[in-house]
């Protein structure tokens, strides 16, 4: 869970030397986008921001030689689970936290108006939208060796989530042992030897106020 609260860390402990935490002076803070490092893993390749500042390394690195490497593009799923929440805006100095449990939908798109034409002179606006709503899938996203310094580009993070917000009482990462090696099994055994950190990378925007 990830909250943001006066004397607590992001993760909802005491804050401490070194933690991060947002302000809660802004009624909201959301996700523009998002990025997962895993430090310690082996064999990942360093992704290069387009026309930016982040170089590719002169060699190949330890992906060919160690034997404990794993795939040089791990994916993974970054999906909130619990629910999202914020302070209401207020004129007061009344702390009202609100919360929902999002159902994130995909519109769903309307009948074939081109073909309605053929079979008919009259078009009105009725049953232009006959599916249902439906929930909207999480595409996985290649994550980067820990400690990389972010980049908004593409192969550093993900926009997935634009305009949730960073305080969920639940976060779900997902990483398919598939991504890691042919044989699943001992692809997530080797990565649970190796990976001792998993690093949570926003970039925000918020709203202060009244």
């Amino acid at each position: 869970s990830t909250t943001i609260e006066e004397g607590l860390n992001f993760f909802g402990n005491p804050l401490m030397g070194g933690d991060q935490t947002f302000s809660p002076s802004a009624f909201t803070t959301k996700i523009r986008y998002s990025g997962i490092g895993f430090k310690g893993y082996i064999g990942m390749a360093s992704p290069t921001s387009i026309g930016g500042s982040i170089e590719s390394p002169n060699d190949p690195g330890t992906g060919f030689s160690d034997p404990n490497a794993l795939s040089a593009t791990p994916y993974i799923y970054f999906i909130p689970s619990g629910f999202d929440s914020m302070r209401a805006p207020s004129n007061t100095d009344t702390n009202i936290i609100r919360s929902w449990m999002i159902e994130d939908q995909a519109i769903p798109l309307p009948f074939d108006i081109g073909g309605a034409f053929n079979s008919s002179n009259a078009i009105t606006g009725f049953g232009t939208l006959r599916e249902q709503f439906t929930l909207r899938k999480h595409g996985a996203f290649r994550a980067v060796p820990g400690d990389t310094v972010f980049s908004s580009a593409t192969n550093f993070t993900s926009t997935r989530l634009i305009s949730r917000s960073v305080w969920n009482s639940k976060w779900k990462i997902v990483i398919p042992g598939s991504t890691l090696l042919a044989e699943p099994i001992n692809g997530m055994a080797k990565f649970l030897q190796q990976v001792k950190d998993i690093q949570i990378y926003f970039d925000s925007y918020s709203a202060a106020g009244n």
